[in-house]
Protein backbone atom coordinates (compact mmCIF):
# COMPACT_ATOMS: atom_id res chain seq x y z
CA UNK A 1 0.00 0.00 0.00
CA UNK A 2 3.08 2.32 0.74
CA UNK A 3 4.70 1.70 -2.30
CA UNK A 4 1.87 2.75 -4.32
CA UNK A 5 1.21 6.06 -2.93
CA UNK A 6 5.03 7.16 -3.24
CA UNK A 7 5.03 5.89 -7.10
CA UNK A 8 2.00 8.12 -7.56
CA UNK A 9 3.21 11.25 -6.10
CA UNK A 10 5.66 12.21 -9.35
CA UNK A 11 2.44 11.63 -11.61
CA UNK A 12 0.63 13.69 -9.66
CA UNK A 13 3.68 16.20 -9.93
CA UNK A 14 3.85 15.97 -13.22
CA UNK A 15 0.04 16.36 -13.35
CA UNK A 16 -0.30 19.30 -11.68
CA UNK A 17 3.09 21.06 -13.69
CA UNK A 18 1.08 20.40 -16.88
CA UNK A 19 -2.32 21.83 -15.39
CA UNK A 20 -0.07 25.01 -14.37
CA UNK A 21 1.57 25.13 -17.91
CA UNK A 22 -1.71 24.60 -19.86
CA UNK A 23 -3.66 26.80 -17.86
CA UNK A 24 -0.87 30.12 -17.97
CA UNK A 25 -0.78 29.24 -21.87
CA UNK A 26 -4.67 29.92 -21.79
CA UNK A 27 -4.55 32.99 -19.54
CA UNK A 28 -1.28 34.69 -20.89
CA UNK A 29 -3.74 36.50 -23.78
CA UNK A 30 -6.17 37.43 -21.02
CA UNK A 31 -3.28 38.39 -18.93
CA UNK A 32 -1.82 40.88 -21.89
CA UNK A 33 -5.59 42.39 -22.61
CA UNK A 34 -6.19 42.79 -19.29
CA UNK A 35 -2.55 44.51 -18.33
CA UNK A 36 -3.24 46.96 -21.77
CA UNK A 37 -6.26 48.06 -20.50
CA UNK A 38 -5.69 48.32 -16.64
CA UNK A 39 -2.10 50.56 -18.03
CA UNK A 40 -4.03 53.12 -19.50
CA UNK A 41 -6.98 53.55 -17.09
CA UNK A 42 -4.75 53.87 -13.86
CA UNK A 43 -2.30 56.24 -15.80
CA UNK A 44 -4.91 58.12 -16.57
CA UNK A 45 -6.85 58.11 -12.73
CA UNK A 46 -4.09 57.68 -10.47
CA UNK A 47 -0.14 58.18 -10.73
CA UNK A 48 1.35 54.86 -9.57
CA UNK A 49 2.26 51.16 -10.59
CA UNK A 50 -0.48 49.28 -12.52
CA UNK A 51 0.84 45.72 -10.90
CA UNK A 52 1.91 46.22 -7.26
CA UNK A 53 3.47 43.25 -5.20
CA UNK A 54 2.45 41.34 -1.73
CA UNK A 55 4.55 39.77 0.52
CA UNK A 56 3.05 35.88 0.79
CA UNK A 57 3.82 32.73 2.02
CA UNK A 58 4.05 29.79 -0.45
CA UNK A 59 4.73 25.97 -0.27
CA UNK A 60 6.67 24.98 2.97
CA UNK A 61 7.10 28.66 4.39
CA UNK A 62 8.61 29.79 1.76
CA UNK A 63 8.24 33.87 1.47
CA UNK A 64 7.66 35.10 -2.40
CA UNK A 65 6.31 38.39 -4.00
CA UNK A 66 2.78 37.75 -5.03
CA UNK A 67 1.67 40.08 -8.13
CA UNK A 68 -1.92 41.74 -8.09
CA UNK A 69 -3.72 44.34 -10.56
CA UNK A 70 -3.83 47.88 -8.13
CA UNK A 71 -7.76 48.69 -7.79
CA UNK A 72 -7.31 51.31 -5.40
CA UNK A 73 -5.89 55.07 -5.15
CA UNK A 74 -2.79 54.81 -3.74
CA UNK A 75 -2.59 57.19 -0.36
CA UNK A 76 -6.14 55.09 0.53
CA UNK A 77 -4.36 51.73 -0.05
CA UNK A 78 -2.03 52.43 2.86
CA UNK A 79 -4.71 53.75 5.39
CA UNK A 80 -6.67 50.18 4.37
CA UNK A 81 -3.70 48.00 5.15
CA UNK A 82 -3.50 50.08 8.28
CA UNK A 83 -6.99 49.37 9.26
CA UNK A 84 -7.07 45.53 7.86
CA UNK A 85 -4.00 44.52 10.42
CA UNK A 86 -6.29 45.87 13.12
CA UNK A 87 -9.24 43.54 12.12
CA UNK A 88 -9.38 39.81 13.37
CA UNK A 89 -9.06 38.05 9.88
CA UNK A 90 -11.97 36.39 8.43
CA UNK A 91 -11.11 32.96 6.92
CA UNK A 92 -14.61 32.62 5.07
CA UNK A 93 -14.13 35.50 3.04
CA UNK A 94 -11.65 36.99 0.78
CA UNK A 95 -9.91 39.91 2.08
CA UNK A 96 -10.76 43.16 0.07
CA UNK A 97 -10.06 46.72 1.68
CA UNK A 98 -12.68 49.86 1.71
CA UNK A 99 -10.58 51.82 0.14
CA UNK A 100 -12.01 53.86 -3.30
CA UNK A 101 -12.12 51.73 -6.10
CA UNK A 102 -10.71 52.83 -9.81
CA UNK A 103 -12.13 52.88 -12.75
CA UNK A 104 -12.94 49.36 -13.36
CA UNK A 105 -11.30 47.82 -9.90
CA UNK A 106 -15.32 46.59 -9.28
CA UNK A 107 -15.13 44.52 -12.44
CA UNK A 108 -11.94 43.42 -11.63
CA UNK A 109 -12.50 42.29 -7.99
CA UNK A 110 -15.73 40.82 -8.56
CA UNK A 111 -14.40 38.41 -11.67
CA UNK A 112 -11.19 37.63 -9.98
CA UNK A 113 -9.19 38.89 -12.85
CA UNK A 114 -7.41 41.58 -10.57
CA UNK A 115 -4.80 38.43 -8.95
CA UNK A 116 -4.76 37.26 -12.76
CA UNK A 117 -0.83 38.54 -12.86
CA UNK A 118 -0.32 35.89 -10.47
CA UNK A 119 0.42 33.73 -13.67
CA UNK A 120 3.74 35.42 -13.37
CA UNK A 121 4.02 33.41 -10.02
CA UNK A 122 2.79 29.96 -11.24
CA UNK A 123 5.44 30.39 -14.53
CA UNK A 124 8.23 31.18 -11.68
CA UNK A 125 6.79 28.14 -10.03
CA UNK A 126 6.50 29.70 -6.56
CA UNK A 127 2.82 29.27 -6.88
CA UNK A 128 0.57 26.87 -8.67
CA UNK A 129 -3.29 26.62 -10.04
CA UNK A 130 -4.29 23.87 -7.96
CA UNK A 131 -3.73 23.85 -4.19
CA UNK A 132 -4.41 25.98 -1.17
CA UNK A 133 -4.52 29.86 -1.35
CA UNK A 134 -1.33 31.41 -0.25
CA UNK A 135 -1.36 34.16 2.56
CA UNK A 136 0.19 36.90 4.35
CA UNK A 137 2.81 36.58 6.86
CA UNK A 138 0.70 38.69 9.42
CA UNK A 139 -1.79 35.70 9.07
CA UNK A 140 0.28 32.88 8.70
CA UNK A 141 1.80 33.51 12.22
CA UNK A 142 -1.49 32.92 13.52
Amino acid sequence: MKTESLTLLPALSLARQAVNLFGCLLALPLLCLTALVMSVVTSLVSPGPVIYRQRRIGNRGREFMAYKFRTTYMASEVAARRRHLKEPVDSMSPVKSGAPLLPCGWLLRTTGLDELPQIINVLRGEISLIGPRRCPPTEFVH
